[in-house]
């Protein structure tokens, strides 16, 4: 069980590394897109993309270790309100990570206000993501 709850630890820091750096690279095309000429969408698009999949699928991967961590781990009962901290600001993080997809898929065919929409929302990302890391830690320890 020991090796379980380990590798279930590794996977959920990998997959949190994997989506915090999407989160940046989400807000940096937010903030690019309407600034760069209309030959570069194209790659901005094409970069978004893949920042997309790399960030669902490292919500994904946090939800499920996350999930069989407080199972196996033996937190419930008995969680900590920080523990609901963190799970708020996984929704907002998910809210925002969709939000930002959006937003900055619009931007790509030329429309500014649509990338400042995806840049604030890429900065809420970010600041999801502390908060996150805050609350886990205070959390767990």
């Amino acid at each position: 069980m020991v090796f379980f709850l380990g590798l279930l630890k590794v996977v959920h820091f990998f997959a949190l590394f994997l989506g915090g750096g999407s989160a940046f690279g989400m807000a940096v095309i937010g903030m690019t897109a309407p600034t760069v000429s209309t030959e570069h969408h194209q790659t901005l698009a094409a970069m978004a993309k893949k920042f997309k999949i790399i960030s669902h699928t490292a919500i994904g991967l946090l939800l499920l270790s996350g999930l069989l961590m407080v199972i196996f781990g033996g937190y419930f009962p008995g969680v900590s309100a920080w523990f609901w901290v963190k799970m708020l600001a996984l929704a907002v993080l998910i809210f925002g990570i969709i939000q930002a997809g959006k937003f900055a898929a619009i931007a790509l065919e030329g429309d500014a206000a649509a990338g400042a929409r995806a840049e604030m929302f890429g900065k809420m990302n970010i600041a999801a993501l502390v908060v996150i890391l805050i609350a886990a830690v205070l959390a767990f320890g």
